[in-house]
């Protein structure tokens, strides 16, 4: 059976974590190995803890040459001059090679939400192109799950990938928003077994 993992990190994270990290794309490889993945959606540490144009960047250049590692981005408003409009965006995704977006409103400071991203969350949407939102971030003063629906009434036809929740009770907030959204999926890279 092949493995693919949609939501992989390398890079040294500013926010001293207590698993060990892949410093690299070849110890992300190293680990995907040991592991038994055979393929892995990208991001890198520092497009969430340093700025977005900055880890987009450094992800292209490590992922080069890795054709088991598919990237993604982190995304900025476009208004501020930090990312282009959204179809010359898409278009440098495609160039690169690049399958996904990811969001981060509370550590980057901006809105999630149509007024600064409604051009381009419309073209993900019709272009089936998923985003990536960890249910720890906020926005405008919504957070968590709340900000996924949100998010998802905006923009209903968006494919939007929630992440870093547990398995504890969590079900509760996502169960209703499955059966309302169809583009909605849920990350599980955090329900961790013992054993």
């Amino acid at each position: 059976m092949d493995f693919f993992d949609c939501n992989a990190c390398f890079g040294v994270s500013q926010v001293p974590l207590s698993l060990r990290q892949a410093a690299t794309a070849e110890e992300l490889v190293q680990e995907m190995e040991f592991c038994g993945i055979s393929e892995a959606l990208v991001y890198h540490a520092a497009m969430r803890d340093d700025a977005p144009y900055v880890g987009n960047e450094l992800l292209t250049e490590a992922i080069r040459g890795f054709k088991n590692l598919h990237g993604s981005w982190a995304i900025a408003p476009c208004q501020t001059g930090e990312q282009e409009p959204p179809p010359a965006f898409l278009r440098r995704m495609r160039r690169h090679g690049i399958r996904a977006l990811r969001a981060f409103p509370s550590k980057h400071r901006y809105l999630l939400d149509g007024i600064a991203f409604g051009p381009l969350f419309r073209l993900l949407a019709k272009r089936k192109v998923p985003l990536f939102l960890s249910v720890s971030e906020s926005s405008g003063g919504r957070s968590g799950w709340a900000l996924v629906e949100q998010l998802l009434l905006e923009f209903p036809s968006l494919v939007l990938v929630a992440t870093d929740h547990g398995p504890w009770g969590d079900d509760r907030f996502f169960r209703p928003l499955l059966e309302r959204f169809k583009g909605l999926r849920i990350d599980i890279s955090r329900y961790e077994l013992d054993g």
